[in-house]
């Protein structure tokens, strides 16, 4: 029971930054390019978004003080066009506490203002700004051996 209490509080977390973000549903969205990893959207409003899996290649755009975690891979990658959202999602075989002490490691060293931390059981979650952009980090256990990464920014 607490376990779901914990994450219900993450979820809400981040569902409230990504409304303060701007992130919602468009009408209208279509499929305007298809490739085998790689897919691009569009919506009834003029915006595209590019989604990847498996590419290995982090969006366009990214921070580069933000790279993936040496030995993960690289298993999602989403960027939006009129928001300047993005967000990668990579598994690494690497202990939760080591993964999510590299990236504020990361985030510290490049200037980024951490403003919370939350460590819950089986997850770690971030909010980070620098200048204008903002962060979310979460390092959770996914399954035995592996820890899944998720970082959305807004640039």
């Amino acid at each position: 029971m607490k376990r779901l209490t914990e994450l219900s509080l993450v979820l809400v977390f981040t569902f409230g930054i990504l409304m303060i973000a701007g992130c919602r549903p468009a009408k209208d969205t279509r499929v305007v390019e298809k490739e085998e990893n790689r897919i691009v959207l569009r919506t009834g409003e003029g915006e595209s978004v590019t989604v990847s899996m498996n590419s290995g290649e982090l969006p366009e755009g990214w921070p580069p003080e933000i790279p993936v975690l040496p030995g993960g891979k690289l298993v999602f990658a989403q960027a939006g066009s009129k928001k300047n959202i993005r967000q990668i999602n990579i598994e690494v075989k690497k202990p939760r506490v080591e993964t999510f002490d590299f990236y504020m490691d990361r985030l510290d060293s490049a200037g980024w203002d951490v403003q919370t931390t939350m460590k819950l059981t089986g997850m770690y979650v971030a909010t980070a700004k620098k200048g204008g952009e903002e962060l979310i980090l979460q390092v959770s256990d996914r399954e035995q051996g592996v820890t899944h990464v998720q970082i959305i920014v807004r640039l």
